[in-house]
């Protein structure tokens, strides 16, 4: 634990101390400003800078290059502090990881007892045996599209099985609990826009009588339908490049609803729910999450934007 003088003498004192390596790990900021602030940054209590860590290292035989072992023990270890450390001080190591496993002199039943940690340049992602456990007996317990068998599988069946990597939404909704304190603000300023009200544009467009067709959305006047037949082809409608030009344009009111689930999904799935003006962040710790807005709690089979998907890749195929 490092001890030091709280005036901003003191600390400067205190952070010269600190060896080469420290002060490339954790720069200090501006003159007139503490020391350690982006040091504090990597504990859940600032004003409490103990890791309390033993560390061991396994020998290399020699070869500096090559992936050396490294085991941390401990009695009072936070988890988040330790990732936090690593993301900090092993840059040249990222992406990386560890294991972990804890135990108590009475462990509890429902506790998270072990899991990992997956480390990365800009944020750090903790998941608990637990939670692992808990997705894959659901999985058993409650039928999937998986568990169809395959010349069964409906389009939209074949599409979740290929495409929705996993239900996400206890993990966002985690990280927007900790919108005030987390140690990984940029995950959870995603986490925060994703779960921002979905606006409909594209339903009140089509409502009034606009169609999406070719890449953009057409505007026909349908009250005189005599000129309309007359006009030649670029002349017969108004057109705008995404819904929500349609309902600016035109003074259009889009209902908002509120996000009712978060899935990882593929690449390929990503870019087809985008089309479809649905919310998608790509970049979400490497994974590509879609905020779900349709009915809480209806099935994944019944949303309409995937039955469109599934239905328009069925009739390319």
């Amino acid at each position: 634990m490092l001890s030091f003088d709280k005036d901003v003498a003191g600390l400067d004192r205190a952070f010269e101390k600190r060896s080469d390596a420290f002060k490339q790990a954790f720069p200090r900021g501006a003159a007139n400003e503490d020391p350690f602030a982006s040091f504090r940054k990597i504990f859940d209590d600032p004003s409490y800078l103990a890791i309390n860590v033993d560390i061991d290292f396994e020998d290399h035989d020699g070869d500096e290059t090559s992936i050396v072992p490294v085991t941390f023990s401990s009695n009072v270890a936070e988890i988040v502090t330790l990732a936090n450390l690593i993301r900090a001080a092993c840059a040249s190591a990222l992406p990386t990881g560890f294991v972990f496993s804890t135990y108590g002199t009475k462990n509890t039943v429902g506790e998270p007892n072990g899991g990992f940690a997956l480390i990365q340049a800009d944020d750090v992602a903790i998941t608990w045996a637990d939670r692992l456990l808990k997705d894959a007996l659901s999985e058993l317990r409650e039928p999937t599209p998986l568990s169809a068998p395959l010349r069964e599988r409906t389009p939209v069946m074949r599409l979740i099985d290929d495409h929705i990597r996993n239900d996400v939404t206890d993990l966002v909704r985690e990280l927007l609990k900790e919108i005030q304190s987390s140690s990984i603000p940029r995950l959870t300023e995603q986490a925060k826009a994703l779960n921002m009200p979905f606006v409909d544009y594209r339903q009140a467009a089509s409502e009034n009588g606009w169609i999406f067709e070719d890449g953009a959305w057409r505007g026909y006047n349908w009250d005189d339908f005599s000129s309309w037949q007359q006009a030649d082809a670029a002349n017969r409608c108004e057109t705008l490049r995404t819904a929500e030009d349609v309902c600016l344009e035109n003074k259009l009111a889009p209902e908002k609803h509120a996000i009712t689930g978060f899935y990882a999904v593929s690449p390929w799935l990503a870019a087809r729910l985008r089309g479809f003006d649905e919310r998608v962040d790509p970049k979400f710790s490497k994974l590509c999450v879609w905020a779900r807005w349709w009915e809480a709690g209806s099935d994944l089979l019944e949303d309409p934007i995937l039955n469109k998907i599934a239905a328009e890749t069925e009739r390319y195929q």
